[in-house]
């Protein structure tokens, strides 16, 4: 389904891959939803519940815990990608007595992300004061889901590479400061800023 689509995967397609007969897969699952019904199961709810527990964590701050969340999305990224390729692409199949639930868990987890965005902000004023954590929130989960297109394990860069790549687009290359910093009186307009995007470019075209 993760290669082909919901629609353009047969029954046959699948039972051949796995080995058994359509009929053995019949015996198991009413129908092809039920099958990705099945594979969402097993990874959805969990995701939800590592990110509630990561939020929960008193002894990270804001900023720890959203680097913490960028590696633990990269992970199921890693790991689960072809699960998250169907979760994000092919759940749209699903009737809608059975889309419900997994979109409230898409919002919910979505929620858990901005709760981390508005920490940062509650503990640091001048960080991201200028934008809105709702779509700070979308833009940073876009970024991380579509990884799963192009993240290989044997790329130039690990998990935690890729990782800390995405924590410094969100964040600057100096942590998570304003990029404002002329009301500091400050003048960042300098050559390690910009150094640091040509690096950035370069290892991602890579």
């Amino acid at each position: 389904m993760s290669e082909r689509g919901y629609h353009g995967a047969s029954i046959k397609e699948i039972a051949d891959r796995v080995g058994v007969t359509k009929s053995t897969i019949f015996h198991h699952f009413k129908n092809k939803e039920a099958i990705l019904l099945s594979i969402l199961e097993e990874t959805v709810p969990q995701a939800n519940q590592d990110l509630k527990r990561l939020l929960n964590d008193r002894n990270l701050n804001g900023r720890e815990k959203l680097r913490e969340f960028i590696k633990m999305h990269m992970k199921m990224v890693r790991d689960k990608g072809m699960i998250l390729n169907l979760y994000l692409g092919e759940s749209k199949h699903l009737s809608k007595k059975s889309k419900g639930p997994y979109l409230a868990q898409r919002r919910a987890y979505g929620d858990l992300v901005r709760q981390i965005i508005k920490q940062i902000i509650a503990e640091e004023p001048n960080t991201f004061d200028t934008l809105s954590p709702g779509i700070l929130t979308n833009a940073l989960l876009g970024m991380c889901n579509w990884s799963v297109t192009w993240f290989r394990k044997k790329g130039k860069l690990d998990l935690d590479g890729v990782a800390d790549q995405f924590y410094q687009i969100v964040c600057g290359p100096y942590g998570c400061e304003r990029l404002h910093s002329v009301e500091r009186g400050e003048n960042r307009r300098s050559d390690r800023g910009e150094s640091w995007v040509r690096r950035v470019h370069g290892n991602f075209k890579s």
